[in-house]
């Protein structure tokens, strides 16, 4: 029996319509799905693994419910399917309209498995993890984020910006994109740093390899508050002296794809054309 979790976007009556017909047809092929307080009560468990591990996680939303499954999947190490609900869905596997040849191919195992890296974000005693990337944004403050990137303890770049974003592969079509960064593809083993607006006549972003140790040091304002997101999620309030490591290629995650899926092909779709239209 395939054991499905299941993440539907928050807020969506047509999301929770779509899920009870996505249950009911993975219910009649034999599968046994979980909803998302279940797969809350599982990550919350001490109990090591499950006796019942999960074979996959549905995703049915955007991007957003996409990132939402990441902690799930990591403490399931079970794959992601997302069938978009949302406008761009890139990261999702399949559109609403060919929701049940998704399902079918889910669960015969028809799909392909794309490992994805992990970002490992830690400050103090606190450590998180991201699919996408960590971001470091001033608040109300109209002054500007002063920062510093050392990757590998070497000092690689001053920064006075809006904040600063080190992304994954998987994270460069995101807000990486929007502040200026390279597209990446996912097989690429790298992580992408970028400033935000960065008061600068000249500025680049900066490659580096994937098992670099890149810290994130704030200095001058000690009144400035800077919001530490990970995956657009606000994790912690950081100040002047903070330090935030993060290093990439520990740990990664699966995202199911239809065989031979392009990564040049869902550019056009949902990048290029969205925009168009």
């Amino acid at each position: 029996m395939k054991r499905i979790g299941l993440m539907l976007a928050s807020g969506r009556p047509e999301a929770v319509k779509t899920a009870e017909e996505a249950v009911r047809y993975l219910e009649s092929r034999g599968a046994r799905v979980l909803t998302e307080t279940d797969l809350s009560s599982r990550l919350c468990s001490r109990t090591g693994e499950s006796a019942d591990t999960l074979d996959a996680i549905l995703s049915l939303g955007g991007d957003g419910t996409m990132l939402r499954c990441v902690p799930y999947a990591r403490r399931e190490n079970a794959p992601i399917f997302g069938i978009n609900l949302g406008q761009k869905g890139f990261l999702t596997g399949c559109e609403k309209e060919n929701m049940h040849v998704g399902l079918d191919a889910l669960l015969s195992g028809t799909l392909e498995r794309e490992e994805r890296t992990l970002l490992h974000v830690q400050v103090g005693e606190n450590e998180y993890w991201g699919l996408n990337e960590c971001a470091l944004l001033r608040l109300s403050s109209p002054r500007l984020c002063h920062t510093r990137l050392y990757v590998n303890g070497q000092l690689a770049c001053r920064s006075m910006a809006d904040g600063v974003i080190l992304a994954t592969p998987t994270g460069s079509t995101g807000y990486a994109l929007s502040a200026g960064g390279p597209m990446v593809m996912p097989a690429v083993s790298c992580l992408v740093f970028s400033a935000i607006c960065p008061h600068a006549l000249q500025y680049r972003p900066i490659v580096m390899p994937l098992n670099s140790h890149a810290e994130i040091v704030l200095y001058e304002d000690p009144e400035m508050e800077i919001t530490l997101q990970v995956d657009g999620r606000t994790k912690c309030l950081l100040r002047a002296g903070d330090r935030v490591q993060i290093t990439g290629g520990e740990e990664t995650i699966g995202l199911l794809r239809s065989p031979g899926a392009s990564f040049f092909e869902a550019v056009e779709d949902k990048l290029v054309r969205w925009n168009e239209g």
